[in-house]
């Protein structure tokens, strides 16, 4: 489907990328939507197979479009069912589908901070969790990094660290060096 919209845009130029850019992101959200619903499915009879690999690209294909079209993708997400599709990414067990998970986390705070302010806590609480010590394992270094970075994105645009913020990250058991690593990635 996706390849046809590229064709369609090339020969009807780019006042279509637009309707191009709308299915593209319709169909990455149902693929993502597909394979949490198969994994969620395992195991029972008829269930459809889960690929991590085609969730995490689906997501991924999502940032891109984030980071890509900034502020613009806002519309395009605005009643369907993404921001519960990130939080279950960003808090599943596979860490390839975390690290995409938090990518995109962190490219919907930088694009569309607004969708994902109102659960600013709770987003705290998934990154840190994900950079507590069992969580910190070679295969999953990626997926740390991201939810390092993720938390960075939030916190600049929903408000400094310093203040408020720092007194949410150290209640919620985030060490005074890790704390000061994350200020100092982002400059604050």
């Amino acid at each position: 489907m996706s390849i046809a919209i590229l064709l369609f845009v090339v020969v009807h130029g780019i006042s279509a990328s637009h309707l191009a850019t709308r299915a593209i992101a319709h169909d990455s959200l149902q693929v993502a939507m597909l394979q949490q619903d198969a994994k969620a499915a395992a195991g029972a009879p008829g269930a459809p197979a889960y690929e991590s690999e085609l969730r995490a690209c689906a997501l991924d294909l999502i940032s891109g479009l984030a980071e890509g079209l900034g502020p613009s993708l806002d519309p395009l997400i605005a009643n369907g069912p993404l921001i519960p599709l990130v939080a279950a990414a960003a808090g599943d067990d596979e860490p390839e589908v975390r690290q995409s998970g938090f990518a995109l986390l962190g490219d919907l705070a930088r694009a569309c901070i607004g969708r994902v302010a109102p659960q600013y806590d709770d987003w705290v609480r998934l990154c840190l969790h994900n950079l507590e010590a069992p969580m910190l394992v070679q295969e999953a270094m990626s997926a740390c990094n991201n939810a390092c970075w993720s938390l960075g994105e939030l916190s600049i645009k929903v408000g400094t660290i310093g203040g408020q913020h720092r007194a949410v990250f150290t209640g919620m058991g985030m060490t005074k060096g890790l704390l000061c690593s994350c200020m100092r990635m982002h400059n604050l």
